[in-house]
């Protein structure tokens, strides 16, 4: 149950935008507070209740969030009142704890700026109670991030998007064959009619031809003359 309550606990966190660094730096603190289980037998000499061991008017801020929030003091909804309470009320440690750039930054951050156990007053992080473990949950969590498959984009292939199109081929001329073309020189000679305008073009450049040689032969003569 613990273990599934710390995964529960990060996701959680992941799912309200904080990063895998500062996810796993704050439920690596909870794992040394409480072993992130919401009835956990109260602390501090019967003084600190649920999963990050809150106590005085604290405490009395989680019941009242619970009363709001249909009246169920589970996991989830301790986990949505630390989250408005750093959010709200430790402002400056939320800052610290999302700009975090690794577990170890976001573990000192909450452990100094919100949980404040035994030797936080030093301002040394490796001071604090419980250090270690606090500081080994985080990591276990946040190298466990990183095992996650990915979601599956629906988006489509991209190879067939990216393919260069293929060159059309060129159209060939249609070749005649020997057939079709000793097929249309009989069809010419059985219907004469049928080129009967490409004859008479065919003649009529010739004329012109003609005309046009023997006005260049007169041309030439006059000018010898």
């Amino acid at each position: 149950m613990a273990s599934d309550n710390r995964t529960a606990a990060f996701q959680w966190f992941l799912s309200q935008g904080y990063s895998p660094a500062a996810a796993a730096g704050i439920v690596g603190n909870l794992v040394q507070e409480s072993g992130v289980n919401p009835n956990v037998r109260p602390g501090d000499n019967g003084s600190a209740f649920g999963v990050a061991q809150w106590r005085g008017d604290r405490y009395t801020g989680l019941q009242n969030y619970v009363a709001q929030h249909g009246g169920t003091n589970d996991l989830q909804t301790q986990l949505g009142y630390l989250d408005y309470e750093l959010r709200n009320r430790y402002s400056p440690t939320y800052q610290r704890v999302i700009a975090a750039q690794s577990p170890r930054e976001a573990t000192a951050a909450f452990a100094l700026g919100y949980e404040r156990p035994a030797g936080a007053q030093t301002g040394v992080a490796e001071k604090v109670d419980g250090w270690g473990n606090r500081l080994d949950a985080a990591n276990s969590l946040y190298s466990g991030a990183g095992q996650q498959q990915p979601l599956q984009s629906s988006s489509p292939p991209v190879d067939g998007l990216l393919a260069e199109p293929k060159p059309q081929q060129q159209q060939q001329p249609q070749q005649q064959s020997v057939g079709q073309i000793f097929g249309g020189l009989l069809s010419s000679l059985q219907n004469p009619n049928a080129n009967a305008p490409m004859l008479d073009n065919q003649i009529g450049q010739q004329q012109d031809d003609a005309f046009g040689a023997r006005a260049r032969q007169r041309l030439a003569q006059a000018r010898i003359a």
